[in-house]
């Protein structure tokens, strides 16, 4: 059963890294304005996601905080991939 856990966690992970990788090369970001959009989206992403944990009463067997652990995260990512484009 926790290995199953382990996975599913890898699994999301994995695809919030390349949901990230792809916003990073299909935007390009071209400016900050293409990073705060993104960053924008991060954000409403953890807000509706709360509204949904609270709306549940936080049943959710601690996913939802690893969901949010892992939107902040992406969020990261996010501000490293813009900082690697402005190195080049």
């Amino acid at each position: 059963m926790k290995l199953i856990k382990k996975f599913k966690t890898a699994l999301l992970v994995m695809v919030l890294t390349i949901i990230c990788t792809c916003l990073v090369e299909a935007a390009g970001f071209a400016d900050f304005r293409d990073y705060d959009a993104a960053h924008r989206h991060i954000l409403a992403a953890i807000e509706e996601f709360n509204r949904a944990r609270e709306a549940n009463r936080y049943q959710m067997d601690g996913h939802g905080r690893r969901v949010i652990e892992l939107l902040q995260a992406a969020d990261v990512e996010l501000g490293e991939a813009m900082r690697a484009v402005h190195r080049r």
